[in-house]
């Protein structure tokens, strides 16, 4: 490889797709150095998601469980593109759920042989549990809402869990209980039953940080979108026929701000999802008569 110019070789390992880029570990000790490079993953990242987007596909179900896909759009000689998938390996843990992907790493809750995290890399096959949060009454916790990102300002990834406790599925409503997007019909005592927590936590640190109580409800993981070094969520304010609104978590500072949302997603009747399209902030609203779609062209403007 000696007869390679040196200013093109991170020219040609930058456009190389994932998996070939794995291998190309192994020619030599110093491109094993250049491809661990911060510098040289994060802009690998910017030209594969710019120039070809890619997706981590999750089949949950019997008789199927615990499968993971990588997902690539390439184009065909005919023309237009196919999708072209690839099954990845996946770490020892059983009953595993993605909660997000952030630059290529997976974050993974696994519920045996007891409830953790892990951050995991599907094409390198490393990965590292997370510890656990201490709490004095753990026996109270009913459930959590979780995030995963990377701290703009120190390059180092956090998770952030927001912990819900006194409430079971007993009192959850229905609809809520089975993780539907759908508007939860509050009532007094479901809306004096919710108490939760924000923990967070930066990968490498032994311990998660308390940030204090959290006086709202998110819905469930569906939700969930990374966008701008924000996390965002659906969530409805403690109070009684509260409408839904969309709240966000900056990852460099560690604070909740309200987002201006679409007229549509307070509606009963509808189910609402976040998701990210061409780069902007949006909300799906879907139900039996039809489907609406709502996109933030300038983010943090309604009225764009």
């Amino acid at each position: 490889m000696d007869c390679l110019p040196r200013e093109l070789v991170p020219e040609m390992l930058s456009r190389l797709p994932i998996p070939s880029l794995v291998q190309s570990k192994s020619v030599c000790r110093a491109w094993r150095i250049f491809i661990q490079d911060q510098e040289f993953v994060d802009k690998h990242f910017k030209r594969m998601i710019d120039n070809d987007p890619s997706f981590i596909l999750q089949i949950i179900g019997n008789p199927i469980q615990n499968q993971l896909y990588f997902g690539d759009f390439s184009s065909h000689p005919n023309g237009g593109n196919v999708m072209i998938t690839k099954k990845l390996t996946i770490p020892p843990l059983s009953n595993f759920r993605l909660v997000s992907s952030c630059n290529g790493l997976l974050c993974l809750r696994f519920t045996h042989p007891t409830f953790g995290l892990c951050i995991y890399n599907p094409f390198t096959r490393d990965y590292i549990e997370l510890p656990k949060i201490i709490t004095k009454n753990a026996a109270s916790h009913h459930g959590s809402v979780l995030g995963f990102g990377l701290d703009p300002t120190t390059k180092k990834y956090k998770v952030v869990e927001v912990s819900y406790k006194g409430i079971t599925c007993r009192t959850l409503p229905r609809r809520l209980a089975i993780s539907s997007m759908r508007r939860p019909p509050l009532t007094a005592a479901y809306a004096s039953s919710i108490e939760s927590e924000v923990y967070i936590l930066t990968v490498g640190s032994p311990t998660w940080r308390n940030l204090g109580r959290f006086p709202f409800h998110l819905m469930w993981q569906k939700s969930q979108v990374l966008l701008y070094d924000k996390l965002h969520w659906i969530y409805y304010p403690d109070t009684i026929n509260a409408t839904a609104l969309i709240m966000s978590f900056d990852l460099a500072n560690d604070q909740f701000n309200e987002v201006p949302r679409p007229d549509f997603i307070s509606s009963d009747r509808r189910f609402h999802e976040l998701v990210v399209l061409r780069g902007s902030l949006s909300a799906v609203s879907s139900d039996n008569e039809g489907l609406e779609i709502w996109v933030m062209k300038e983010y943090d403007v309604r009225e764009s």
